[in-house]
């Protein structure tokens, strides 16, 4: 069977053609199965991303009803222990020289 060139040209154009669709619906394929489960994510984490919002908005109304004075307090004896803290360790690496 002697094939023209016309002929061998059809041909590779319809095997370009079946290829181009093979891949095409592979990729819808892929799409589809990928969708749902990008779906299925958002939704979770949009969930969890609420539930942590709402754990940090119940910690800062606890924060936020503790009395300033009290705050500054607690700041200063922060500062005093970091300092104190800090000379100590200065002290040890002198020690150690």
């Amino acid at each position: 069977m002697i094939v023209t060139a016309e002929q061998q040209s059809q041909l590779d154009s319809e095997a370009i053609n079946d290829s181009i669709d093979e891949h095409r619906q592979t990729t819808v394929l892929f799409l589809c199965s990928n969708v749902p489960l990008l779906l299925v994510f958002i939704g979770i984490n949009n969930i969890l991303l609420s539930r942590v919002l709402q754990k940090k908005t119940e910690v800062l109304e606890i924060f936020f009803q503790i009395p300033r004075k009290t705050c500054r307090n607690l700041q200063k004896d922060c500062e005093k222990f970091i300092q104190r803290f800090a000379n100590s360790q200065q002290n040890d690496m002198d020690g150690q020289s």
